[in-house]
């Protein structure tokens, strides 16, 4: 092989490497806060009814809930899906201005379809903590 076939292979060989690089840089920004790698939950602020906090499969870590009329009691089901036709998870019931506060982690709940909180009374706002997903 001649000097110059050696020069090439090993140009093309640091190419490689520094597109694999490439690579890995734009996973760690997709997954990270200002230049700063996640590594815990995520967290989705949500408010009103009927909300949609994931729209993928991932992990539901927790959540903190508060019923925000302070005239009545609230209903939530959390599900797994886009709706309230959704597998149930978990039930949450707050009396008037009451709040709750649940962890399912390290693991969480595995979801398949994203995250619905189906309030059938009531109003609520809070946050979901979620693993493992694209909001």
């Amino acid at each position: 092989m001649s000097a110059r076939g050696s020069h090439a292979d090993e140009i093309a060989a640091q190419a490689m490497l520094f597109e694999t690089f490439l690579e890995q840089l734009r996973t760690d920004l997709a997954t990270s806060s200002g230049g700063v790698t996640d590594q815990g939950a995520k967290v989705v602020t949500v408010g009103g009814v009927n909300l949609r906090a994931m729209a993928s499969a991932g992990t539901l870590l927790g959540f903190s809930l508060r019923e925000t009329t302070g005239a009545a009691a609230a209903l939530v089901y959390v599900r797994d899906g886009a709706d309230a036709g959704g597998k149930l998870l978990s039930i949450v019931s707050l009396a008037a201005g009451e709040s709750i506060r649940d962890w399912f982690g390290p693991g969480g709940l595995s979801v398949g379809a994203g995250v619905y909180l189906d309030v059938t009374a009531g109003q609520v706002e809070g946050a979901v903590y979620l693993g493992g997903a694209e909001q």
